[in-house]
């Protein structure tokens, strides 16, 4: 299997605010820039409330947006991995406004409330007739590190969470049947128990989608970010998820892997990215690695954390 290399792309200007004041011209210049240093893939954000304002309602702004990057795309050369329910995303909490039932009378849950789980059907299937068929769409991603909404009034059951991990890629799979759908899910679910389930992540959708962050494992902490304990924590997390598979022939995602220069000084920060990959293209059926990630953010926004 040939490795695809790749990047979860964050627009150079206004990070993914960008769904709501889209430049398809900056967007292009971002996605040749990327296809420029040889990468063959992104991974796409849709920050959920701004796809998604109401139960029923689809913001056909943003799917035009979402359309246009992908022919921005298809353009440059690149496929497009689209991660659709966006509740948390590079340390912000996101959530539509709907799932909060009243004033006072809590939230709906997005894992386990029956109206919830409709509406967020109703998202995939009309992002899948704008893109499905698109010859840059890869696959919808279920959504990012959906795991940490059980921190923001969506906690579930470890059981419940599986059961909705199974639904919503058999809808994807409906939808768009001959693509490639994930669940991309951070190191806690494999580590610590909890969540969605070690096997039943190494064995839904299309592949086993990993996030391999050596801040967040807390490897770089403990050993330093050159440390082997770091360098082959994707090789690692890659051999975990294999020994919880039933196919031995299921791909491997690196989902998210990266460095930034507050961990590390930016000149060293290329190796410690080629002997990440060179360690983890040991392992078997190892499908790619997507960066983290394309653009720096813009300067002039703040609070992220």
């Amino acid at each position: 299997m040939k490795p695809r290399f790749g990047v979860n792309y964050v627009p150079s200007r206004d990070w993914w605010y960008a769904w709501l004041d889209w430049d398809g011209a900056r967007v292009r210049d971002d996605l040749n820039a990327i296809a420029a240093i040889g990468m063959d893939h992104v991974r796409v954000h849709c920050v959920w409330p701004y796809f998604q304002p109401n139960m029923t309602r689809v913001n056909r702004s943003a799917v035009r947006a979402l359309i246009d990057l992908h022919e921005a795309a298809d353009e440059a050369g690149l496929d497009v991995s689209v991660s659709v329910l966006d509740g948390w995303l590079s340390g912000f909490a996101f959530e539509p406004a709907w799932m909060r039932k009243t004033a006072t009378d809590g939230r709906r849950n997005m894992f386990t409330d029956p109206l919830a789980v409709a509406a967020e059907k109703v998202l995939f299937a009309e992002l899948a007739v704008a893109v499905g068929r698109h010859p840059r769409f890869l696959g919808f991603d279920l959504g990012n590190e959906l795991g940490v909404m059980t921190h923001f009034g969506h906690e579930a059951e470890g059981a419940d969470m599986d059961a909705w991990q199974a639904d919503m890629l058999e809808h994807c799979r409906l939808l768009a049947p001959d693509r490639w759908h994930v669940n991309g899910v951070d190191h806690a679910h494999w580590f610590h128990g909890r969540g969605f389930g070690r096997g039943a992540l190494a064995t839904a959708g299309s592949a086993t989608a990993l996030h391999c962050w050596t801040l967040f494992t807390e490897a770089s902490t403990r050993f330093g970010v050159m440390a082997p304990e770091s360098l082959r924590l994707a090789e690692y997390m890659a051999e975990l998820s294999r020994a919880y598979a039933t196919d031995p022939d299921r791909p491997i995602w690196i989902q998210e892997f990266g460095c930034s220069s507050q961990w590390l000084p930016s000149d060293e920060i290329p190796e410690f990215a080629e002997r990440t990959m060179r360690h983890a293209l040991d392992c078997a059926n190892l499908w790619g690695f997507t960066w983290w990630c394309s653009h720096d953010l813009d300067p002039g926004l703040v609070g992220f954390h």
